[in-house]
Order: structure tokens, then C-alpha cells, then sequence
């Protein structure tokens, strides 16, 4: 889905192809174990060559320690980073600056993954997505426990569910 959607984005041209100069990046929103975040680096720059940079965002320290490790013993350390944040207020640093920007607060992002970000998480993601006028952004919404809670919560006795 990476592979087909960032083609379409190019061809379509939303989003330049990366280079040395400018390469693509990518910002996982609440990446978790970030096993999509490296899937996408090792597809991306890995296997296609396209010079990427890539920032995987998670609120658990772990995952940023853990995250970093694999990272470094793959030796991605310097274009795969990971940071400690929400998705709402995670500060981004890419390690190539794009000089008619300043960055500090909003960087540019091309590409935005968001998979099953729980609860408002995927909100925020498409949110921050859109602020920073990100030309491909692939989330799949969360399993949405608070509707699962109030859906079980409003069971009638005849298993049909009470309008909300």
C-alpha cells in the first residue's frame, strides 16, 4: 500500500521524488513498535533507493528507547529517528534542513502514516496532517474502544442496540 500509494502521489505530482538535497520525509504518528515505520524505511530507502528521512512519534519512552536500538544496530540511526511525544505536540527534527522554511515549530512533511492510532490519536494524526499540508497521508483508524464501550453500554435485552 506504501509502495503504490507513494507512486500515485508522484505521478499525480503531489509530492516530489526525494533527493539528497530534499529527501522525502515521513512522520509515523503514534508508531507504536514502529514496524510500519521500518517497513516503509527499508521499501523506501532501502530497497527503492529514494533518499527518505523518517521521525516515528510515540508517547511511551520505550518505544523510543527501543525503537532507537533497533534503528542504530540496522544502522539507520541517522535518517530513522524516534521521539517521546503525543501526536498533537511532538516536536519534529529532520536531520536535512530545508532552508525556505523555518522549522522549528511546523517542519514540512510529506508523507504521514497513522496505523491504528487508539481512540482521538487517529484524529490527531489527520489533524497534524493537515497543518502541515502533507501531500500523502495513510492512516487506518483505530478499533474505536470508547464506541465498542458505549455500544455494549446500550445493549437491549433483544440484542438490538438503543440508537446513540
Amino acid at each position: 500500500l506504501v509502495d503504490a500509494a507513494v507512486d500515485g502521489a508522484r505521478q499525480g505530482g503531489h509530492m516530489p521524488v526525494g533527493t539528497k538535497e530534499r529527501p522525502t520525509r515521513l512522520v509515523d504518528l503514534g508508531c507504536g513498535n514502529a514496524y510500519l515505520t521500518f517497513g516503509a524505511y527499508a521499501l523506501l530507502k532501502a530497497r527503492r533507493g529514494q533518499p527518505l528521512e523518517v521521525v516515528g512519534v510515540d508517547v511511551k519512552r520505550q518505544a523510543r528507547e527501543t525503537n532507537g536500538r533497533v534503528a542504530s544496530a540496522l544502522g539507520w540511526e541517522r535518517d530513522c529517528v524516534f521521539v517521546e511525544g503525543t501526536i498533537a505536540g511532538a516536536e519534529l527534527t529532520f536531520p536535512t534542513p530545508r532552508s525556505h522554511r523555518g522549522e522549528s515549530s511546523d517542519p514540512e512533511v510529506d508523507i504521514v502514516l497513522a496505523l491504528h492510532a487508539c481512540d482521538t490519536a487517529t484524529d490527531e494524526a489527520l489533524v497534524r496532517a493537515v497543518r502541515w499540508n502533507a501531500p500523502l497521508t495513510l492512516v487506518a483508524p483505530c478499533c474505536h474502544h470508547d464506541l465498542q464501550v458505549r455500544l455494549k453500554d446500550t445493549r437491549g435485552t433483544n440484542g438490538a442496540h438503543a440508537p446513540m
